[in-house]
């Protein structure tokens, strides 16, 4: 078995992204009426890390999912669970050849 079908065993789950189309008349964020849905994993991880602005923050929860797709960090991810916790970290992680990608959203509240 390969990484990547190793990896796909492990997604059980599934989370729904939008992305910001831009700001409302009171400045909130609004977001594309389509989503792109993606298998993924959730994880509890209760840490102290750094968010996009730099503050120190508790994380609650990190997601794992695979996607080839960017995924910016002004996205709203809804949960299986049906929140969306407010997104702190994107991370994405080819691998050396770039076949695999998979992104690691972590989450706060």
């Amino acid at each position: 078995m390969t990484f990547a079908t190793d990896f796909a065993d492990v997604l059980k789950q599934t989370v729904t992204v939008k992305t910001r189309s831009g700001r409302g008349t009171d400045g909130a964020a609004t977001y594309s009426t389509s989503a792109t849905t993606y298998a993924a994993r959730v994880v509890n991880a209760h840490r102290q890390i750094r968010d996009l602005q730099g503050n120190v923050v508790m994380s609650q929860f990190d997601v794992w999912i695979a996607s080839t797709g960017t995924i910016a960090p002004d996205s709203k991810v809804t949960l299986p669970d049906g929140t969306s916790p407010p997104l702190l970290v994107v991370s994405a992680y080819p691998d050396e050849n770039g076949a695999h990608f998979h992104h690691k959203l972590t989450f706060g509240w």
